[in-house]
C-alpha cells in the first residue's frame, strides 16, 4: 500500500481494501469539525501499523523497533476504542504561552487514558514540505502488561520497561513522526526537545531519522499535547464529553457530537495597563506557569496548579477570542 498517493485517495483505497477493520478503527462520526483535521487519519494510521505487522507475520521476518512500537500502541489505542478528542485553538494557543512543569513523571502521571488521540485545527502547526501535522495519539505501555492484537485472535505483544509513545500524522503524505521515552533513560519530561534524541525518533516505519522541520513539529505537538493533558487533570471542567446523536450512516457508522477540550475556554485579558506618556504597550502575553501545590495530610502530597497566561492590553478592548468548535 502506497500512502505517498493523496491523502484521500490513499484512505479510500484502505477502507475498501480492509472495511471489517476500518469499522472498528473508525466507528464514528463526528459532527460540526468541520475547522479541524479528519480523525480518518488516525484511523489509517493505526491501520498501517497493523498492515505492517501482519506482512512480517507472513512474510516471516522480525519487524523494525517502530513498526513493533507502533503496532504495539495501536492495539492498545484499540482496546480503549481510540479515544478522541479535538482541541480548540484558544487553549492551544494558551497552553503554548505557559512555560512547562520542571519535570513530568510520565510513569505516574495521571492519564484521562493509557492512549488516546488528539485532533488540531486546521493551520495549527504547519511543515515546511509535508503540509500540517493534523492529529497526535500516545500510548504508555507497561512492561509488566501483555497486549493483545486486535484483529489476530492469539497474538499478542510485550515491552520490556515501561514507555511513552508519541505519533504525529502529517496530512499531506500520511506520513508519521515518532517519539518514545524508556523509564530507564528518562523517567521525566521537562522541556521537550527532540534534536538530541536517536533510538526512540522515527519517521514513519522506518528506522529514518527526523530531519529539523520533522523535529521541530513534533516538538511542538508532543509540548502541546502534554501541556493539555496537565489541563485536563487541573481543570476537568474545560473537556467536554461528546454523545451518540441517534443518527446512522447507511453503512452503519454512528453520528455523534465530539469530545472537545477547551471548547468553552476564554483566555484571561488584561486591560487595566495604563498608558503612558500617549505610548500604548502593543497587545502581548503574560506567559503562565505550573504550580506545585502541598496538599493532603500533613500536606506531603503535590499537585500542579494551572496559573494561566494572560493577553495584555493597554486599556483596550481585548480581541474576541473564544474556543468554541
Amino acid at each position: 500500500m502506497n500512502l505517498n498517493i493523496p491523502t484521500a485517495l490513499a484512505i479510500e483505497e484502505l477502507e475498501k481494501r480492509y472495511p471489517r477493520e476500518w469499522a472498528i478503527l473508525y466507528p464514528r462520526v463526528y459532527e460540526r469539525t468541520s475547522s479541524y483535521h479528519t480523525p480518518k487519519h488516525i484511523a489509517a494510521d493505526l491501520l498501517a501499523a497493523f498492515i505492517a505487522e501482519e506482512q512480517a507475520k507472513q512474510n516471516n521476518y522480525v519487524l523494525g523497533a517502530p513498526d513493533q512500537h507502533a503496532s504495539i500502541g495501536a492495539s492498545l489505542l484499540v482496546s480503549l476504542n481510540v479515544p478522541t478528542f479535538f482541541l480548540s485553538r484558544t487553549l492551544l494557543d494558551a497552553v503554548a504561552q505557559t512555560r512547562p512543569p520542571q519535570a513530568i513523571e510520565w510513569p505516574e502521571m495521571h492519564l484521562p487514558f493509557e492512549a488516546a488521540a488528539f485532533i488540531f485545527p486546521r493551520g495549527t502547526l504547519k511543515h515546511k514540505t509535508e503540509g500540517e501535522l493534523s492529529c497526535l495519539w500516545y500510548a504508555r505501555l507497561r512492561g509488566s502488561q501483555i497486549y493483545r492484537h486486535p484483529f489476530a485472535p492469539g497474538r499478542t505483544f510485550e515491552v520490556g520497561e515501561d514507555k511513552l509513545y508519541f505519533r504525529g500524522l502529517l496530512d499531506k503524505s500520511l506520513g508519521s513522526l515518532m517519539h518514545g521515552y524508556s523509564v530507564s533513560l528518562q523517567p521525566t519530561i521537562s522541556a521537550v526537545d527532540l534534536s538530541r534524541s536517536s533510538d526512540d525518533t522515527f519517521y514513519g516505519q522506518s528506522t529514518k531519522p527526523l530531519d529539523e522541520s520533522d523535529q521541530t513539529i513534533l516538538q511542538s505537538a508532543i509540548s502541546l499535547v502534554l501541556g493539555v493533558l496537565l489541563v485536563m487533570l487541573e481543570r476537568p471542567q474545560l473537556v467536554s464529553h461528546g454523545s451518540f446523536t441517534g443518527k446512522r450512516s447507511k453503512r452503519g457508522l454512528e453520528f455523534w457530537t465530539p469530545n472537545v477540550v477547551g471548547g468553552n475556554y476564554r483566555v484571561v485579558a488584561d486591560t487595566s495597563s495604563k498608558q503612558e506618556l500617549g505610548n500604548s504597550p502593543r497587545l502581548h502575553w503574560r506567559r503562565g506557569h505550573w504550580r506545585e501545590q502541598a496538599y493532603g495530610a500533613g500536606f506531603k502530597l503535590r499537585k500542579l496548579l494551572w496559573i494561566e497566561p494572560t493577553l495584555v492590553s493597554a486599556g483596550n478592548a481585548i480581541p474576541a477570542v473564544n474556543g468554541e468548535i
